[in-house]
């Protein structure tokens, strides 16, 4: 403990306390910056992280000096270390801060300088209290959007900033890409999903988040952002988000919405490529009737394909909203996900790029619907190529068909009674 000064809660001091000591846990930082005093006429470099020492107390950090001690904070000081900051300034927050930093929950931020305060790492036997903190989001469950939404929007939500709570699908390899001006930058790319959209991608430009990224398990690991930046990519023709200087990752959140995603990533295929093996038996030897609930309990019981007769209402049936035409590798069977045109199964022949027109992708309809009767719902049930070739006839019939007549063919079977095998 430091002589002189009061150790204190982020939630007991305010604009103009001194002598403080405040403790807490790293839980974002952003690459030191160089600026030129407008007073002075001189060069001065800003490291700036947040920390939080409460799951309700979070607070910005700006560190001033030259800029060989700025780049070695940086490098010495991680995401997840606690630590002692001695003598720091309280400031009033001001707007223009909260656009280029992680939201903060206080009124003000704090401000260290070379010369007359201390960043130290925290060695009290109190650290593991703070470590907790790094797996409780930033942000209310409340605010957190759907992927689904985000693609339906489409190029609306571009510059806008959001918060999702989603499951890893894929960790791609992390790239060096040189820019214009000839700086060396890291480049990782995330591809994500929640129950409502199986692909997101997320790209990283930043050397210690892509090596945190590395360590993240698809279909185990459970991401909780907090202003995720959106924008549209022009090459995959899609939404895509962005890690920002904005951003807060939340691993693992202990929450229970992240347990059920969790659940919900480990029991649906979430490769990049996804085959579906499906034996359809004659239709007539299909005699048991279920209710939603009984096929929910009997799905968790048995892990092999079984059939049923099931009576109940069509509650979800979003034919007019998003394709639901996918890619089909003719060569494997595996689909294809359209903003990437590659085939990961490594077993395909075809494991590369393949061309939009090439004779190795047929497009197939692809819906997803949920059923609803007295005992409940099942959610995203898929109505078979099959199945849905019935309905629509052929895929350049569905894909001619004008919005309006879609909708009007939704209501047709959106809750209506229906008995289904």
């Amino acid at each position: 403990m430091n002589t002189g000064v009061t150790r204190l809660k982020l939630n007991s001091i305010f604009p103009g306390t001194t002598n403080i000591l405040v403790v807490g846990i790293i839980i974002a930082k952003q690459h030191p910056k160089v600026i030129i005093s407008k007073k002075e006429n001189k060069e001065k470099s800003v490291f700036s992280f947040t920390i939080r020492d409460s799951p309700e107390d979070v607070v910005n950090i700006s560190v001033w000096g030259s800029n060989d001690y700025t780049i070695r904070l940086y490098n010495d000081f991680k995401i997840g270390d606690v630590v002692d900051l001695v003598n720091s300034k309280v400031t009033y927050k001001m707007d223009v801060k909260d656009k280029y930093m992680p939201k903060s929950s206080s009124s003000f931020y704090l401000t260290l300088n070379e010369n007359s305060s201390q960043i130290l790492q925290h060695d009290v036997k109190d650290s593991m209290k703070y470590k907790q903190l790094l797996r409780i989001p930033t942000c209310p469950r409340h605010v957190y959007i759907n992927i689904e939404d985000i693609h339906f929007s489409g190029k609306k939500m571009c510059g806008k900033f959001c918060c999702l709570l989603v499951a890893v699908r894929c960790v791609k390899s992390t790239k060096l890409i040189k820019t214009k001006a000839g700086k060396e930058v890291f480049l990782k790319e995330i591809i994500v999903m929640d129950k409502t959209h199986p692909t997101l991608a997320v790209r990283i430009w930043d050397k210690e988040l892509s090596e945190r990224a590395a360590q993240w398990i698809p279909k185990k690991t459970i991401l909780a952002f907090s202003n995720l930046y959106l924008e549209w990519n022009i090459f995959k023709r899609s939404m895509t988000a962005v890690v920002s200087n904005r951003t807060i990752i939340t691993e693992n959140p202990i929450t229970k919405e992240a347990n059920d995603l969790k659940v919900y990533a480990n029991s649906h295929s979430t490769g990049l490529s996804t085959k579906i093996n499906i034996n359809i038996p004659n239709l007539s030897t299909i005699t048991e009737i279920m209710t939603c609930k009984r096929i929910l309990i009997k799905s968790n019981e048995i892990s092999s394909q079984f059939t049923a007769i099931l009576y109940g209402i069509v509650s979800k049936f979003n034919i007019d909203g998003l394709s639901p035409l996918v890619l089909t590798n003719n060569l494997c069977g595996m689909n294809v996900e359209s903003s990437y045109l590659m085939c990961l199964n490594p077993d395909c022949s075809s494991n590369f790029k393949m061309e939009i027109e090439s004779y190795e992708l047929e497009s197939i309809i692809n819906i997803r619907l949920s059923i609803t009767d007295s005992t409940g719902t099942l959610e995203n049930c898929i109505l078979h190529h099959q199945a849905a070739n019935k309905i629509f006839k052929e895929v350049n019939y569905f894909q001619n068909m004008s919005l309006n007549q879609r909708t009007e063919l939704k209501w047709k079977y959106l809750f209506t009674n229906c008995m289904i095998k």
